[in-house]
């Protein structure tokens, strides 16, 4: 890394996530067995905190942060999940519970963690459980409720990191400013906050 500065990020796939696509040997997601995912949350927290403390030590000169990816979470709290016949789909997890699940990990791991969901909105979950950031997919179009949960998220100390950038076609340089200047003018905040969004 040389003498480059800021920190070094690293990702791990959430609990919620990695639960919500592994299912026992009936074909049942683990993702509705709460004493496996009591087990896993305890188990995840400690993987993280022990990965982030390995990283920190090879690279004692740069502070690291933790990105949890969790692109299925939205899916698990929506009750949108499939059941293993197809033919319904299995019951939301409380959005409280989410969040005190994913808060054990944030309390384990020695430095900052964001929380990144490409699936869905999550800033009450990433703020519910003590994240410093959310980061989420903004390249979709943006309504007025959205804008909404974006100001409360800023406004409550999250640290706000927008992915407005297409993953999948090339976009010039304007496409994406007019992309953040429309999803900031949804949440009713000054144009001097948004300095504070990455």
């Amino acid at each position: 890394l040389g003498d480059s500065a800021g920190y070094v990020k690293v990702q791990l796939c959430g609990p919620w996530t990695w639960a919500s696509a592994v299912a026992d040997r009936a074909g049942r997601r683990l993702v509705r067995d709460d004493g496996f995912m009591a087990d896993l949350g305890t188990a995840f927290a400690q993987a993280a905190s022990d990965h982030v403390e390995e990283v920190a030590r090879r690279l004692p000169q740069r502070p690291v942060v933790l990105q949890i990816d969790e692109p299925g979470l939205p899916a698990v709290v929506r009750g949108a999940l499939p059941t293993a016949s197809g033919w319904g789909n299995l019951p939301p997890v409380p959005r409280p519970r989410a969040a005190e699940l994913l808060a054990q990990t944030v309390a384990a791991v020695p430095g900052p963690t964001i929380l990144h969901s490409c699936g869905g909105r999550v800033f009450d979950i990433a703020g519910g459980a003590g994240f410093a950031g959310v980061s989420w997919d903004a390249t979709g179009p943006v309504t007025e409720d959205v804008g909404d949960e974006v100001a409360e998220a800023y406004e409550s100390g999250l640290a706000l990191l927008m992915g407005i950038v297409s993953p999948t076609q090339p976009e010039d340089v304007d496409t994406v400013l007019g992309r953040a200047t429309d999803w900031w003018a949804h949440t009713g905040l000054a144009r001097t906050a948004a300095h504070d969004v990455t």
